[in-house]
């Protein structure tokens, strides 16, 4: 009895450090390997690496909650991938080569709160990435997006946990100073979306994470008219 009771101590003791190692540590690069084998993902990417981006007016860059948003703007294009966080955005769009001149849309950062990243590590992806795309065109516009909260929870992640991250990361975006070279950057917020209770709005979600066509009528709409008139 004593031995099986030593064994299950040790038993517990092992699992319980393997999965503090995993989620604290090695679950992001694992998520992020996951979606970027994925049958979807190789799909997605090999339909916008087609696109000739060097005639796009506009790109929109984000992960699933932004690959159905569609402005009606001319020449433009929609290279948003599901399960993109900032890191595999940045080494996706390293070969990239945009025109000076543009409209650029940036809706990023769910997914590496989800992922189980550190915000260090968030923020200091984001910044490579927003960094690496100021220094692919001159006189652009960038419109950077607050990343919006989520309504649900999940085994590895919890609503509060991951709203509070968000917040924090959204008011990192509001101090920041990027290098903005001839660059002119705004921060875009969608208040709509957000309920009294600082959550992701159900009217605009069908599971408190993704948005729904409600949602990307409001998204388009939004986002039509402000690029529109500047």
């Amino acid at each position: 009895m004593k031995r099986f009771i030593s064994f299950l101590v040790y038993f517990i003791t092992i699992f319980s450090v393997s999965s503090i190692i995993y989620v604290h540590i090695l679950r992001p690069y694992h998520l992020e390997c996951q979606v970027k084998s994925s049958d979807r993902y190789q799909t997605k990417l090999n339909k916008v690496q087609n696109e000739n981006l060097f005639n796009c007016r506009l790109i929109l860059l984000g992960d699933s909650r932004f690959t159905k948003v569609k402005c009606d703007f001319f020449n433009e294009c929609n290279l948003s991938i599901g399960g993109e966080t900032s890191n595999t955005m940045y080494e996706r769009c390293r070969n990239y080569k945009f025109r000076d001149s543009i409209k650029v849309v940036l809706c990023i950062g769910l997914n590496d709160v989800l992922f189980s990243y550190k915000y260090k590590a968030i923020i200091k992806n984001m910044k490579l990435l927003i960094n690496q795309l100021l220094n692919k065109t001159n006189f652009s516009n960038f419109y950077i997006c607050k990343i919006l909260p989520i309504n649900s929870s999940g085994f590895f992640y919890k609503k509060n946990k991951v709203n509070y991250t968000i917040n924090k990361i959204n008011s990192f975006l509001d101090s920041i100073s990027f290098n903005q070279s001839n660059n002119k950057i705004e921060i875009l917020e969608y208040n709509k979306f957000i309920n009294i209770n600082d959550e992701l709005d159900l009217k605009y979600s069908n599971d408190g994470i993704h948005i729904n066509q409600n949602g990307i009528g409001v998204f388009n709409k939004y986002l039509s008219q402000k690029l529109k008139y500047e």
